[in-house]
């Protein structure tokens, strides 16, 4: 599907707090799935697509925790192990980028 990889090693320095974190990996799986629009990726896919095979417990535990972050605040969809990113955030992205 996509080859691009985002490791937390992507996402930012060691020093940022919790919520900076929390953010930067919310941002990247929302990025990641916008780019895939209109398809959609599983859960398992999202992962191969973001994380080192060999990542860590904390980083698939980071992933797992934007997921469900972007979910309850309804920028992203899922349907059982597939998510797609809400309208909302299509047509927020196509405002963004002017496209």
């Amino acid at each position: 599907m996509h080859e691009q990889r985002k490791s937390s090693e992507d996402l930012g320095e060691e020093n940022q707090t919790p919520e900076s974190e929390d953010s930067k990996w919310q941002s990247a799986v929302l990025s990641v799935l916008l780019d895939a629009h209109p398809e959609p990726f599983t859960k398992g896919e999202l992962a191969a697509a973001m994380l080192k095979a060999d990542a860590e417990f904390s980083e698939r535990d980071e992933l797992a925790r934007a997921i469900k972050e972007l979910v309850s605040v309804g920028l992203v969809h899922q349907n059982g192990i597939v998510l797609l990113p809400s309208r909302a955030a299509v047509h927020y992205e196509k405002l963004e980028t002017g496209s």
